[in-house]
């Protein structure tokens, strides 16, 4: 008789608390409860299988209080060794984030070993695409196509995508799918940290998400658990293979405290392919890009920069330029990508002198000078020429790089004309040539493009349809950026080509 009254006590003491926590939503907002998985707020995994969190327990509120704009949700589990304490403080932000910031502590005499502590956030849509900063672009189909086996993928039957937090260019996982008749988007977002008590030396939260079903999505938190294509307990740390990142649990000392803060981006209507946008904007000002507090000023980041280019200026019979890499292996001048050997005369041109390099104007002409005797072919112009004991210019040509040439070499010419006293007409020939090559070819039937890489020409056709007078490398310029509008406003198919993972 007593254990059914306790019972009946408690099931009205428990409908006094949600209906205490259902009156403060009404007055604050839903806040992230409405996102919380069904089996409760709180979930830790107390197991370790096949690299993967296991056995799993779930805790609710047990009660709320409030303080100004703040929540206070309360929870607790039990295990044989003692209580972990549960606790989130959570508002609602005037930018729309739910701000919540989460503790797990430990009451028991020994260890809790072999932990996964967790943040997960569900959301009801179909056809959920991933986006995740420098990790996963809308699943990466472009990067699909050239190899899967390295590159970050997630099957949307079932799959799940979780890395490292330090892997993100900005610490967010956000899912774009389809919920009735609307697009939407919804993301979880993380204040990077390692995780104490990690199992690891160096052992980080992961971030990421899962395909719970044909209808509902997690973005999730972990404290260290990692999967990508199908196989958990794996990073990408080398260019064309995955590496194991095993027994990435937790060990709960006696009175450990562990806090994260995270927030929750509520699902917005949007339209299809254009979600990323809230996420990103919502990161951006989340972390405040707009701050130089702590980062070295600007005029001493020129300086070294400055300083570096002169170092790696070399001079010969035939050549003037730029080395592109550091060390004796690779004595290229290297235009566009990641050589960048032609932006240097732009530069010497323009900030040359105020930097300390007296010969500026000289060294400008001389670069340019050489670089204008790459030669051509119907692919257009060469980008490396080997400095070394080739001498000479390579085969080497690709849209992408020339694109971004073009554009250097034309921002150098504009500044010279301003300069004065420089002679460009071999510039100008050069680029003629180098538009001509490449606006004819645009502008033919036949012309579609691989991937995103011709989209690099759309700026230098556009600067030089001015400073060069010829209207037909506006044109070639426009129908480019039509293509590529067209072809990748859905995110059907990323104008990204490739992710930090794609080849490291």
């Amino acid at each position: 008789m007593e254990s059914v009254l306790m019972n009946r006590l408690y099931k009205k003491i428990s409908l006094c608390i949600v209906a205490y926590v259902c009156a403060l939503s009404a007055l604050y907002g839903a806040g992230a409860e409405g996102y919380m998985p069904k089996e409760g707020r709180w979930s830790v995994g107390v197991g370790w299988e096949n690299e993967w969190p296991a056995s799993w327990a779930h805790a609710k509120v047990d009660s709320v209080d409030s303080t100004g704009e703040w929540m206070a949700y309360y929870g607790s589990m039990e295990f044989p060794g003692g209580v972990l304490k549960l606790r989130d403080v959570e508002r609602q932000r005037k930018d729309g984030l739910i701000e919540v910031r989460r503790r797990w502590e430990w009451l028991g005499e020994s260890n809790l070993d072999r932990v996964t502590l967790s943040v997960r956030m569900q959301v009801s849509m179909k056809k959920g695409r991933p986006f995740m900063p420098s990790v996963n672009y809308y699943n990466n189909p472009a990067g699909q196509s050239i190899d899967t086996s390295r590159i970050p993928v997630i099957d949307p039957k079932g799959g799940k995508g979780y890395y490292e937090e330090h892997r993100f260019s900005m610490p967010v996982s956000a899912v774009e799918g389809v919920a009735g008749k609307n697009t939407v988007i919804a993301g979880l977002h993380s204040l990077p940290s390692p995780i104490f008590y990690g199992n690891l030396q160096d052992q980080w939260w992961s971030l990421g998400m899962e395909h719970l079903s044909d209808d509902l999505v997690e973005m999730a938190l972990y404290s260290g658990a990692v999967s990508s294509n199908g196989r958990n307990g794996i990073i990408k740390a080398k260019q064309r293979e995955w590496l194991d990142y095993k027994s990435a649990w937790v060990n709960l000392k006696p009175g450990a405290v562990v806090d994260k803060i995270f927030f929750v981006q509520p699902e917005a209507i949007t339209k299809r392919g254009a979600g990323f946008q809230l996420p990103i904007k919502a990161s951006l000002e989340l972390f405040d890009n707009t701050t130089v507090n702590g980062y070295t000023p600007y005029k001493e980041i020129l300086q070294l920069k400055f300083n570096d280019t002169m170092s790696r200026w070399r001079e010969g019979e035939n050549y003037s330029g730029v080395d592109a890499f550091p060390g004796e292996d690779r004595p290229w001048i290297d235009l566009g990508w990641a050589g960048q050997s032609e932006a240097a005369p732009y530069a010497l041109l323009l900030l040359g002198e105020e930097y300390g390099v007296k010969n500026s104007k000289e060294m400008a002409q001389k670069a340019m000078d050489f670089l204008c005797t790459s030669p051509f072919t119907e692919k257009g112009f060469s980008i490396r020429y080997d400095y070394g004991k080739k001498k000479k210019w390579l085969n080497r040509r690709n849209p992408l790089s020339q694109g971004q040439a073009m554009n250097n070499m034309l921002n150098a010419l504009r500044v010279a004309r301003k300069v004065g006293g420089m002679k460009t007409d071999p510039w100008e020939n050069f680029l003629h040539k180098a538009c001509k090559v490449h606006a004819d070819r645009i502008l033919s039937q036949d012309w579609h493009p691989v991937s995103t890489n011709e989209g690099f020409l759309i700026a230098p056709l556009i600067q030089a349809s001015s400073l060069l007078g010829n209207k037909s490398y506006l044109k070639a310029a426009q129908k480019a950026a039509e293509h590529y509008m067209e072809r990748h406003m859905s995110m059907d198919e990323p104008y990204w080509g490739g992710t930090l993972d794609a080849r490291c």
